[in-house]
């Protein structure tokens, strides 16, 4: 019986090696997925933000990128080592790139939470001039609002409307220890700098 034409079956080691050059190959197509990703969540016509389906992406090629480089001592480098470096290399650019925008896009956004003083303090006086009903020159910031005839209960309601306000906890101790003694009531100015200083409830 002739053998000779019989075709060649695959060894284990060739199957493994094929296997590093599937897991090389895919670092780089997981890269350019993400990439196809981020550009079209950037189109004007994107109804829905792809930017993150593309984090999964990325993390998958940079995992299959390190798992194929293990390849390279047993098979060798080729068709493993240029796919799966330049994959992971694509990969780590598009993860730090991420990083950024996120922590950008954090911190723009504390600022447009975080009002300016001046800011502040107006959205502060406008509490008490509806809750007194009185007009914004008639409240005076740098005195104390049981010195310009607030009541205990009128006090207690601007301090919970601005906690409502701001979405901050107003301390005790930030409005005095005794309604009937006006010095120990902080002036609105200073309840402005309490509230600007207290963590977002």
């Amino acid at each position: 019986m002739d053998t000779s034409q019989q075709p060649r079956l695959p060894t284990p080691a060739t199957e493994d090696s094929e296997y590093s050059r599937g897991l090389a190959k895919g670092s780089w197509m997981s890269a350019l997925m993400a990439i196809l990703l981020l550009a079209l969540g950037q189109l004007p016509v994107a109804q829905v933000s792809t930017e993150f389906d593309a984090p999964p992406f990325i993390v998958v090629g940079l995992i299959v990128g390190v798992a194929a480089l293990f390849g390279v001592s047993n098979y060798g480098t080729k068709g493993i080592l240029a796919p799966a470096v330049v994959g992971i290399a694509i990969d780590c650019l598009l993860l730090s790139n991420l990083v950024i925008n996120f922590i950008a896009a954090r911190a723009k956004a504390q600022r447009a939470e975080t009002p300016s003083q001046s800011t502040l303090v107006e959205r502060v006086r406008a509490v008490p001039t509806r809750i007194l009903q009185r007009g914004a020159n008639q409240i005076d910031m740098n005195e104390p609002l049981t010195a310009q005839g607030g009541k205990e209960f009128e006090i207690v309601d601007i301090v919970l409307a601005m906690e409502e306000a701001f979405h901050v906890e107003v301390p005790d101790s930030a409005i005095g220890e005794n309604f009937g003694d006006g010095s120990k009531i902080l002036p609105l100015q200073k309840l402005a700098e309490v509230v600007s200083r207290q963590p977002k409830a």
